[in-house]
């Protein structure tokens, strides 16, 4: 698709509608002045006299795109260079193809040409968001480009790009602008909703809105791929991000690796020592990825979803959740992990292993085939799970991880070494889930309301005043659509609590059931594999706690802690938590 990058504010209009009106998928387009009774160009550029009939022409073969000027008289420039008589010449996504007045451009992929007024954005965003795929090299937008398309000065503003349900970029100050005019702004990072981003299970089409002095620009219907945390794509520009999900310091794995032993750094050692505590003093069981139905990305089982019983030792996982495992015990042991993934007859498949001496490499992926083979030394880690038969000795998966190596063809080796020395570290995630902000908020407002009130310790109905208290949060929409007005619960509860004597030495104190409340939230955190347990987290746990001075309460307000709690799941479930908790 070609777009219009600049051309005279009298035929803007009618340039761009003739430029969108060709079809996305044309293979070759053809650009020159229309005359009756000839064949017509497939932009048609007549406003422009020195413009000739057959001008230049724009084609893609072989995956690639080309250009040549097919003998103007006036010339035909690309990145400011002349091409006339000079053949076909590669023409990359968004290089600037001038032709006398008019700036035309292939529309890189994941593009948006976006209009309001004379208001023009051309706004590039990578394809898929998530917070573990963000990395220095790869902003989620990385062009962000402003044109006055108007007859009048554009006055300039502030320019937010926000994606409903993850978070937004950084304020961009965008001057203001002359008619005909434009500014490229610097690509900046993007800022996660860490609550929202942590909760969320599965894929899905988010909403993409650009803001500009904090107003949304009605710009159509724009949406991204928002991922799971724990979703990783197949595509190259994703590959080193594999290393995220190497977690050395997830408690799990340091203990796994203290375990295993073989911390004298010699890698293979060290794969000896993890694939022989896990094969004999584990019972791990190969299981697929978790269900999802994207065939570009894979779910990938974080350690505490992989051991999921430290203490009986059992536990499951595809061979690439098992792969980063053995890597982050590598890690812990200072040594160089690889995790290769290579295609098999049937499916993909990963390998994890060891350079054979020690490198100070600074390219994380690793092409070559030979160099991998005979470079490092490799074990198959789904050779430590059963399948169909028992387990495989250390020596069996090396040869099994070898022999595949030779016969399937390899996709990458990602050297973990090497990514972190880039800057693609581990992701935020020690395996104990910390409060986030919020959560903190509403413990520390149950808590001074006790103190205040009494003075009480703090137990649930202490935790569901700071619930209710916290602006915009969710208690607050439950109640509301429960047909409770939440300002008027949290007056009716706060009113019980005031009538019940105190206690002495106990105030502000969390009691068996707030305990066991928090308790709850952190489980159900770990268990989603987020690093942070969000006021949903505590909301569901609260109602979960049975409590006679809970249950009281909410008697009082016409309704029960089960409802409330059904209602819960119900609304969590059409949003970022799953109805399974």
């Amino acid at each position: 698709m070609l777009i219009v990058i600049r051309a005279p504010l009298e035929v803007v209009e009618q340039v761009e509608a003739a430029a969108r009106a060709l079809p996305p998928d044309q293979d070759e387009i053809t650009i020159g002045r229309g005359a009756a009774g000839q064949t017509q160009p497939d932009l048609d550029l007549g406003f422009e006299s020195s413009v000739s009939r057959r001008h230049a022409r724009v084609w893609r073969q072989d995956g690639r795109w080309w250009i040549e000027d097919v003998g103007s008289k006036h010339d035909t420039f690309v990145a400011g260079v002349e091409i006339r008589g000079k053949g076909p010449i590669s023409l990359e996504p968004g290089v600037e193809i001038q032709i006398q007045s008019t700036v035309l451009a292939l529309a890189p992929p994941h593009w948006h040409h976006l209009r309001r007024g004379s208001l023009v954005l051309d706004l590039e965003c990578a394809p898929v968001l998530s917070a573990s795929l963000q990395d220095r090299d790869l902003p989620f937008v990385s062009r962000l480009v402003v044109r006055n398309w108007g007859i009048a000065p554009w006055p300039g503003g502030e320019l937010r790009v926000q994606v409903s349900g993850c978070g937004a970029t950084n304020p961009l100050a965008a001057p203001s602008l002359p008619p005909g005019e434009c500014v490229s702004l610097t690509p900046v990072d993007f800022h996660f909703d860490q609550s929202e981003v942590e909760d969320q299970v599965e894929p899905r089409r988010a909403p993409l809105h650009v803001l500009l002095d904090g107003q949304r620009l009605d710009l159509g219907d724009l949406t991204c791929w928002a991922l799971a945390y724990n979703e990783w794509p197949y595509a190259p520009e994703y590959w080193r991000l594999l290393s995220r999900f190497s977690l050395p310091n997830h408690p799990l794995v340091e203990q796994l690796a203290h375990d295993a032993g073989g911390g004298s750094g010699e890698p293979t050692e060290a794969l000896r020592a993890v694939h022989e505590h896990l094969a004999i003093d584990w019972r791990l069981e190969y299981r697929y990825e978790s269900p999802h139905w994207n065939p570009d990305t894979q779910k990938i089982r974080l350690p505490h979803q992989v051991l999921l019983d430290p203490v009986g030792r059992t536990g499951h996982g595809t061979c690439l959740d098992l792969a980063l495992l053995f890597s982050g015990c590598l890690e812990q042991l200072a040594c160089q992990p690889l995790v290769a993934i290579i295609q098999t007859q049937h499916s993909r498949h990963a390998l994890v292993g060891g350079w054979r001496r020690p490198r100070t490499s600074l390219l994380p992926v690793v092409t070559d085939p030979s160099r991998v083979s005979q470079g490092a030394h490799w074990v198959d880690p789904a050779g430590c799970a059963r399948r169909e038969g028992p387990t495989l000795s250390f020596a069996e998966a090396t040869e099994t991880a070898h022999r595949l190596l030779a016969e399937c063809r390899l996709l990458f080796a990602l050297d973990v070494a090497a990514a972190r020395r880039c800057g693609v570290l581990p992701l935020p995630f020690a395996g104990e889930p910390k409060l986030d902000d919020q959560t903190t908020w509403v413990l520390a407002r149950g808590q001074e309301h006790a103190r205040a009130v009494g003075p009480h310790p703090c137990g649930t109905r202490q935790l569901l005043i700071g619930l209710l208290s916290l602006p915009n949060g969710s208690a607050r929409r439950l109640f509301a659509q429960a047909g409770l007005d939440p300002d008027a619960a949290l007056h009716k509860i706060e009113q019980l609590l005031q009538q019940r004597p105190g206690g002495e030495g106990d105030s502000g104190q969390f009691t068996g059931n707030s305990r066991k409340a928090l308790t709850l939230a952190r489980e159900r955190a770990k268990r989603h594999g987020s690093p942070l347990v969000t006021e949903r987290h505590l909301l569901l746990a609260v109602l979960e706690t049975a409590g006679e001075a809970l249950e009281d309460a909410l008697r009082k307000l016409g309704t029960s802690r089960l409802e409330l709690l059904d209602m819960a799941r119900a609304m969590f479930a059409g949003g970022t938590l799953h109805s399974s908790y």
